[in-house]
């Protein structure tokens, strides 16, 4: 009777399959917390050099627009330069976008609108 699953196999099987629903709920978890932990972080710093560039994405009424906007708040939650977006930020005699920042495009599109 080799197609027959032994109780061992399933038992196996069974165990694996519990341990990896486990792994994929902490992973899902620790994602949340993370995402929640970026969002806290870059969200705001996004809206603070989108008003300051005089940008008013509320008048945004195009839909590649809006993507493009989600785009960049992604891109400035995982930004490496932070730091030099909130040096940026507090010296208000600086112009341009802040130094490094992947949005450079979209910022500048929108900042002449």
């Amino acid at each position: 009777m080799d197609t027959l699953v032994t109780t061992n196999e399933m038992v196996t099987f069974l165990a694996v399959a519990t341990i990896l629903g486990l792994f994929a709920a902490m992973v899902r978890y620790s994602w949340r917390v993370a995402a929640g932990a970026m969002a806290a972080q870059g969200a705001p710093r996004f809206h603070d050099v989108v008003r300051r560039l005089g940008i008013d994405l509320a008048r945004v009424d195009d839909e590649r627009t809006l993507r493009a906007a989600a785009v960049s708040v992604r891109r400035c939650l995982a930004c490496r330069h932070q730091e030099a977006c909130d040096a940026w930020l507090a010296d208000r005699g600086r112009k341009g976008v802040p130094p490094g920042c992947p949005n450079e495009s979209f910022l500048r599109e929108q900042s002449q609108h």
